[in-house]
């Protein structure tokens, strides 16, 4: 395969391959996660609990959170919105098989944390379908909670589920509003504890930043500090990734990148503009749509495809003539051809072409312009561009530098090299540009000897003369 096509072919395939993958768009965490920032999020408690030292890793994975090299955890859940899987449950039990001590806050009116509270003793459960209510049906009752270790505050609920016993052994209420429990607290074991509260809006950042006078701020903390009184010997793990990610457009993530300043943030955004995925399609929607149009407009035109017809023939053509005018002349073409036959197949055409001002110069013009300028230095000169001296005897007869005259046959060989297909570089992106180089480059060289591609009688005339 000609390597030139098989270049292309490549460039292709890799085009294709970044069309079928699809750029990685960063998310907002959603939901009670302490990733969250948002009013719903539980980022401030997460940051509360590290500034009274405890180490808090937002648990994105079940089954790759570890205890680290802490000895006790805490395990904090609130609101989880997706199921956990039987992975997600036998790496909790792993977690508590590795640790001396393990508490758990698990604050829910959802259905999902039930699966937790299983594998907990199943001891109790969150009655998800109904709703607390105080008098008059209110869904934002006053209620007395209490932690662990007694100390009670008055907190309004918001929409809170109520908690049953389900085997009420060893349970502790610690809330309970017209004879429904909303909190409950049990050690399950000497090294497992658990408290339960039937609403998440306690630890949602909204209500963190709300006036200290309303207590939920203090009764959050009293909870982490009653069931983990030692918070350097504990790694706190935060339910994470039970809620949905909201993807970033690039529009959404370039305008926070420049609104916080996060350079990371900004060329990410361009990376995923710059992607194929992000314009590609409308590019060739919109080429399509055009091509429709056309068609639709020209179809029944029998001049439309006589064009058409004409065009594809020209082009044909063209590329045969091309070759025509590239046709390669060895040394012994020189010898044995008369000058008359030597002018119409090399010099003639590549003057033409020059003199024509030809729009755009091909590789088959530089092959011609090569034959043309190798046969004229061979019968001025007695070198060729082959000849391992002829950069010295260029240098002296034209009084150019030996640096410029080898730098000028260097080129004219490795292109020859490349139209022979005897070397793949150099990668040339645009003959046109090259060949003109080259011109300009030989007739100041020819200039010096007596000779010209441009002026009066040219190479060609030199050539028959010899």
């Amino acid at each position: 395969m000609n390597r030139k096509y098989f270049l292309y072919s490549l460039i292709v395939i890799a085009f294709i391959a970044l069309l079928e993958t699809l750029p990685t768009l960063p998310g907002l965490a959603t939901g009670a996660s302490p990733l969250n920032s948002s009013w719903n999020g539980t980022s401030i408690y997460a940051s509360e609990l590290e500034k009274l030292g405890y180490h808090v890793v937002p648990v994105t994975s079940w089954s790759r959170a570890s205890l680290e090299n802490y000895t006790k955890a805490l395990v904090i859940i609130v609101s989880p919105e997706q199921p956990y899987t039987q992975k997600d449950l036998d790496s909790i039990v792993n977690i508590i098989d590795e640790a001396e001590h393990v508490s758990f806050i698990i604050a829910d009116e959802g259905p999902f944390s039930n699966d937790v509270l299983k594998i907990l003793g199943n001891r109790v459960a969150i009655d998800y379908e109904r709703t607390i209510y105080g008098p008059n049906n209110n869904p934002y009752p006053l209620v007395r909670l209490e932690t662990p270790e007694g100390e009670i505050y008055q907190l309004f609920l918001d929409y809170a589920s109520p908690i049953i016993p389900v085997n009420p052994l060893g349970i502790n209420v610690r809330g309970y509003i017209g004879g429904e429990y909303v909190a409950i607290y049990y050690r399950l074991s000497d090294k497992v504890e658990v408290y339960v509260v039937g609403d998440s809006s306690i630890f949602i950042n909204r209500n963190m930043m709300l006036s200290p006078q309303l207590k939920y701020f203090d009764y959050a903390l009293a909870l982490a500090e009653d069931l983990a009184p030692n918070p350097k010997e504990t790694i706190v793990l935060f339910e994470s990734s039970k809620y949905p990610i909201k993807p970033l457009t690039p529009q959404e993530l370039f305008y926070m990148g420049a609104a916080t300043f996060n350079i990371r943030n900004i060329l990410y955004a361009i990376a995923l503009y710059l992607h194929p995925i992000m314009w590609f399609p409308k590019l060739a929607s919109k080429i399509l749509s055009i091509e429709n149009t056309i068609l639709q407009k020209y179809v029944l035109s029998a001049g439309y495809f006589a064009a058409l017809a004409l065009a594809i023939a020209l082009f044909l053509v063209r590329g045969r003539m091309g070759r025509i005018v590239g046709a390669k002349v060895h040394v012994s073409d020189v010898a044995e051809n008369p000058p008359e036959e030597l002018d119409i197949l090399v010099d003639t055409p590549i003057r033409r072409v020059v003199i024509s001002g030809k729009v755009k110069l091909t590789s088959s013009d530089f092959e011609a312009l090569y034959t043309a300028l190798d046969t004229a230095f061979r019968k001025t000169v007695g070198k060729s561009f082959n000849d391992p001296d002829f950069p010295n005897i260029l240098a002296k007869l034209t009084g150019l530098s030996i640096r410029d005259t080898e730098a000028y046959v260097r080129e004219m060989v490795k292109l020859k090299r490349k139209i022979d297909r005897k070397s793949f570089f150099p990668i040339v992106l645009s003959w046109n540009r090259k060949v003109r180089k080259l011109l300009e480059s030989s007739e100041i060289i020819l200039e010096k000897i007596g000779i010209s591609l441009m002026k009066g009688k040219g190479i060609e005339y030199i050539i028959r003369k010899m």
